[in-house]
C-alpha cells in the first residue's frame, strides 16, 4: 500500500480509530517527526491531543539498521542488532551523531508543546509514526511511558515491517497499522509526497490543531 502523503496516512488512521476513540479521552504522541504530519490528521478526526516525543534515530553510515535511539529527556539506548565490536569501532561517530541529535531536541524543546506527561496520566495513548523498521524507537517509547499510569497503549502507524508488528502485538493494547512490509525499503518510498515541513512549521500545527477539530 502507497500513500499520497503523510496527511493522508493519517485520515485513513483516523478513520480507523474514530468509531472507538472519537468520544474517549485520548492523546496521540507523535514518534518523529513524520508521525507529527500524521497525528495532526488523527487528532483533528478525534478531537484529542497531540504531544511530541519525538524519538531521534542514530545511523552508521552505510548501515540502513538504526543503531540508537534518543529521548527528549536524552537517554540513549542503543540497538541489540549491533555487535559489541562494531559499537566500539564506531564510537567517535556515534558521540557526534548523538551531540547532533541533542542539539536538535534542544531546539524543538524550545518551541515547546513537546511531551507533558500531566497531559497523558489516565488517557488511552495513542502512540502515532509513519513508518516503523525497527522494534528500537518503540521500546524507548514504552519505556517511557510505562511508568505513567495510562488507560490503553495504541500504536497507530502507517507502515510497519513484520518484526515490529510481532513486538507490537506483545507489548500493546491495540494495533493499528495499515501496511505491513518486509523491510529494506526507506520508508520514504512509500509516500508519493514525502516532503517533511520544517521544525518551525510541525510545532506550529501541533500549537494550532485544536483550532483544525472538525
Amino acid at each position: 500500500m502507497y500513500f499520497h502523503d503523510r496527511f493522508q496516512a493519517g485520515k485513513l488512521l483516523g478513520k480507523e480509530l474514530e468509531k472507538k476513540y472519537r468520544y474517549e479521552d485520548c492523546v496521540a504522541i507523535a514518534l518523529n517527526e513524520g508521525g507529527v504530519l500524521v497525528s495532526v490528521e488523527i487528532c483533528k478526526i478525534l478531537h484529542c491531543l497531540i504531544n511530541l516525543l519525538l524519538i531521534e534515530e542514530i545511523y552508521l553510515p552505510q548501515e540502513p539498521d538504526i543503531v540508537g535511539a534518543l529521548t527528549l529527556e536524552g537517554k540513549f539506548s542503543l540497538s541489540k542488532n549491533f555487535s559489541s565490536e562494531i559499537i566500539e569501532e564506531n564510537r567517535e561517530v556515534i558521540e557526534e551523531e548523538k551531540l547532533k541529535k541533542i542539539a536538535k531536541i534542544n531546539a524543538i524543546k524550545n518551541f515547546g508543546n513537546v511531551l507533558n506527561k500531566k497531559d497523558i496520566i489516565g488517557r488511552n495513548v495513542i502512540l502515532v509514526s509513519d513508518g516503523l523498521k525497527s522494534v528500537l524507537p518503540l521500546e524507548v517509547a514504552y519505556e517511557y511511558l510505562k511508568p505513567l499510569k495510562i488507560n490503553k497503549f495504541i500504536i497507530a502507524t502507517s507502515i510497519a515491517t513484520v518484526d515490529v508488528v510481532d513486538w507490537m502485538h506483545i507489548y500493546t493494547d491495540e494495533i493499528h497499522c495499515l501496511n505491513v512490509i518486509e523491510g529494506g525499503l526507506d520508508i520514504n518510498h512509500y509516500y508519493k509526497d514525502n516532503r517533511i515541513f520544517d521544525r518551525e512549521k510541525i510545532v506550529n500545527l501541533v500549537n494550532n490543531i485544536i483550532l483544525n477539530w472538525k
